[in-house]
């Protein structure tokens, strides 16, 4: 059996439900579990080759096998402790047999083992510890320290993020935080989009836990033409739904825009906080959005950024807040999402203080070609293409269009690795993740709309259906 490196934990849901104390009802909760739980595929990709990977939920053989085949991993592993529910840290210390058989897989390496993981949570550090008591051979420096745990939840918060941002922004730092309040409360916040619309300006409204864009609602210039009073009676509405928006602070600020309106270009930065203050590049990108505001993947490497300049920008961004969080004694993943307006500093608007969607994608952009990606291929990367058609998708199906599409083009260096797909094609409105590299963003894109095609297709998709939403 291959050596272990890596010991992955897949703990998206686990993560987000600490951040879902205000949802009041099972439906809403069983709504978050079902979409961090169709993201938890991508943690096969965190740690590249020589990973045992912890996830809630059995994967496919067939494409663990594939993923590691295509990308030339000779050793790529699984294990899912039994139990259901979100809380996969505690699902393995309740799963005896699973424990004994991870901890013995570990105590068989002459290395140390690097534990990776989505973000830090209760029921991970319980792992942690049970882990050392059985004198299993790890280093966590992917999770911060438990005293600084509480850093890590409170700048994942809409309100202290702005505290934080807001405390460090001006020219030095590059940067810029979106003029705006944060409302004690909901109807503070609904009294207080007069403001702006009174001033004809753009504006977000955003409650206190909403994460990836979900829990956020704008209103643009067209919008704005409806007049006040529809939009207090049409946030009303849409927050009805939705029970984060009834739980704490909640913030409105100004949409940032181009000259014509529309939201500005959302790019991304990661890198890791070392405990010697070092901050490390992980990766670069422009985002892709569904919507206005719904995260649908990342474009990243040559030709993904809208200049130098704001990569530049954005290297100056992850020194300034990882050398304030190495300052509060915070080390691990970060990630930071701004704004580009057309000319300007950047806009900064949000930071997740753990490891971010895009981090399977700059995983697998290193794995194809070495530590300098960034300059030397490009990658499209969508966590969600819709295929509802006339037959349910499987990944039986799909594993042949990613079969056949490799083949054509190997000789050209380019590869498309399917990445989300588990519990993203058995739910209600099932779709698949992947990810193309390239010699550059554009020729990735291009060749992104041939591969949908032809995955469309596979399930009896016709072209221009209405379910290809979050498509190209």
């Amino acid at each position: 059996m291959d050596g272990v490196y890596h010991l992955v934990i897949a703990n998206v849901a686990e993560f987000n439900r600490r951040q879902l104390d205000g949802i009041s009802t099972e439906r809403e909760l069983s709504v978050w579990d079902r979409g961090s739980s169709d993201l938890e595929d991508m943690a096969l990709f965190w740690g590249g080759d020589h990973s045992l990977v912890v996830l809630p939920g059995p994967p496919s053989q067939i494409f663990v096998q594939d993923c590691a085949r295509w990308l030339g991993w000779r050793s790529l592993s699984t294990v899912s402790p039994g139990g259901t529910g979100p809380y996969v840290c505690d699902s393995l210390l309740s799963d005896r047999d699973a424990l004994a058989s991870v901890a013995r897989r570990l105590k068989q390496q002459s290395n140390e083992v690097e534990v990776m993981t989505w973000g830090a949570t209760e029921g991970l550090y319980r792992l942690l510890d049970e882990l050392a008591h059985r004198d299993v051979p790890i280093t966590a420096t992917d999770v911060p320290p438990r005293e600084v745990f509480w850093i890590a939840r409170h700048l994942e918060t809409k309100a202290g993020f702005r505290q934080f941002a807001s405390a460090i922004q001006g020219e030095e730092a590059s940067f810029q935080v979106p003029y705006g309040f944060l409302c004690g409360d909901l109807a503070l916040a609904i009294e207080a989009t007069s403001h702006f619309a009174a001033a004809g300006k753009a504006f977000v409204l955003k409650a206190n836990n909403g994460t990836a864009g979900f829990s956020s609602i704008s209103y643009g210039p067209q919008e704005l033409d409806r007049g006040h009073a529809w939009i207090v009676k049409d946030a009303k509405r849409r927050m009805s739904f939705d029970s984060l928006w009834q739980a704490g602070c909640v913030v409105i600020e100004e949409m940032i825009t181009n000259n014509e309106g529309d939201p500005a270009t959302p790019v991304t930065v990661d890198f890791f906080v070392h405990s010697s203050g070092r901050v490390d590049i992980a990766g670069r990108g422009t985002m892709i959005i569904r919507g206005r505001h719904l995260y649908g993947g990342v474009k990243c490497g040559l030709g993904a950024l809208p200049d130098e300049n704001v990569g530049c920008s954005l290297n100056k961004v992850a020194a300034v807040i990882g050398s304030e969080l190495s300052r509060m004694g915070y080390t691990g993943w970060c990630d930071v999402d701004c704004l580009v307006p057309e000319r300007g500093a950047l806009y900064i608007n949000e930071i997740n203080v753990r490891r971010a969607s895009p981090s399977h994608a700059f995983s697998i952009a290193s794995t194809f070609a070495g530590p300098e990606w960034e300059r030397t291929c490009g990658v499209y990367a969508n966590d969600r293409l819709p295929l509802q058609g006339s037959c349910r998708p499987t990944y039986t199906t799909l594993r042949t269009v990613f079969e056949e599409f490799n083949k054509r083009h190997g000789a050209s260096r380019c590869i498309a690795v399917p990445t989300l797909v588990t519990t993203s094609l058995s739910g209600p409105t099932p779709f698949v993740g992947y990810a193309i590299v390239a010699s550059t963003v554009g020729t990735a894109e291009a060749m992104a709309v041939q591969l949908e095609a032809e995955l469309r297709s596979s399930v009896g998709m016709e072209a221009g259906d209405a379910r290809q939403q979050g498509s190209l």
